[in-house]
């Protein structure tokens, strides 16, 4: 969370985004800090046994932005 901070306050970044494979530990890990889902792309990469996986496009938008 303090990372995203720093992103919003001292770099201005307006959104900061994550993706991941894991559909249950990381997805929940982006929600607790207030990403949204924003899309899946089924069967996009390999996960690392070789197998197709879908891939859990993730964003936070930055809150002090009017």
């Amino acid at each position: 969370r303090a990372l995203m901070d720093y992103g919003f306050r001292e770099l201005n970044l307006y959104k900061i985004c994550a993706e991941t494979i894991d559909p249950l530990k990381s997805t929940a890990l982006m929600e607790k800090l207030g990403m949204v889902r924003e899309g899946v792309f089924r069967k996009h990469t390999r996960d690392p046994q070789g197998n197709w996986a879908d891939l859990y496009w993730y964003a936070a938008l930055n809150p002090h932005e009017t």
